[in-house]
């Protein structure tokens, strides 16, 4: 019995088709955008590095063009200096402090926000127990749907 010879490892990669990953194309961050976050929520060099957890030379750089931002550090800066979230759905909502603010300025609060959590689970129970009694109603009319009994006096009937 022969069996067939084993290909090699150049000949198996020549095999096995892979597929490669596409990239987005990279959007540098533009420095005076970076410049100008910082600068609007007065944030002094040191104050931004102390923020994004990186030393004051290498903000510097990124605001010199020496090295690029990396996005990550530019979404920070906005989310924690702006209090922005980030994702479309949340566009207009800030956080300052330990308050969420909506895009027309209600303030929400912590103690608010579990409130409504609360509200909302007894409203899936009240939703849940309706559907169950409507449920339960319906059933009991289509049982009780009979012609209904006609009295009969004296073995006549009406």
């Amino acid at each position: 019995m022969d069996l067939p010879a084993r290909p090699n490892r150049a000949q198996s990669k020549a095999l096995v088709k892979r597929k490669k990953y596409k990239r987005k194309p990279y959007k540098p961050i533009d420095r005076e955008r970076f410049m100008q976050i910082r600068k609007e929520n007065r944030l002094s060099i040191e104050q931004a590095a102390k923020l994004l957890q990186v030393t004051s030379r290498t903000i510097a750089h990124w605001e010199s063009g020496v090295t690029r931002i990396p996005y990550s550090a530019f979404k920070l800066l906005r989310c924690l200096a702006n209090g922005e979230l980030l994702p479309d759905v949340w566009k207009g909502w800030t956080i300052k402090g330990d308050t969420l603010w909506s895009p027309v300025g209600r303030p929400f609060r912590q103690h608010e926000l579990t409130y409504l959590e609360n509200y909302f689970t007894m409203a899936r129970y009240w939703q849940a127990d309706y559907e169950r009694r409507s449920a339960a109603r319906q059933a009991a009319r289509i049982i009780d749907i009979r012609p209904p009994l006609r009295l009969v006096l004296g073995g006549k009937h009406d």
